[in-house]
């Protein structure tokens, strides 16, 4: 399934409004260090994805071994989402196992 220019722009423009809304709350005194961070590091990926669109790849995971289209449903829900649900789930059990360690 190939997305529409039409639906591109308009994940471009949900990307680009997130990004400014997580900026303006970084400018925000008294943000907590770890709240800081987490607006951080989804302002790259926001960014990550808004170079995906531009190079015509969004929407594919971007795990070297997968590539798979990434879900229409899941890309409303987490415009900025870098791998299929599947990829998703390894990388966050993975972390969560070498946190127990």
């Amino acid at each position: 399934m190939t997305m529409s220019e039409e639906y591109l722009d308009g994940r471009m423009a949900s990307l680009l409004a997130e990004r400014e809304k997580l900026e303006h709350e970084l400018q925000v005194k008294g943000i907590l260090p770890y709240q800081e961070n987490q607006k951080r590091v989804t302002i790259a990926q926001i960014n990550r994805a808004i170079r995906r669109i531009d190079l015509g790849n969004y929407g594919f995971c971007v795990e070297k071994d997968c590539h798979k289209e990434i879900p229409r449903n899941r890309l409303e829900n987490v415009a900025h989402a870098e791998r299929c649900v599947e990829c998703q789930r390894a990388l966050e059990n993975k972390t969560r196992k070498s946190h127990a360690l």
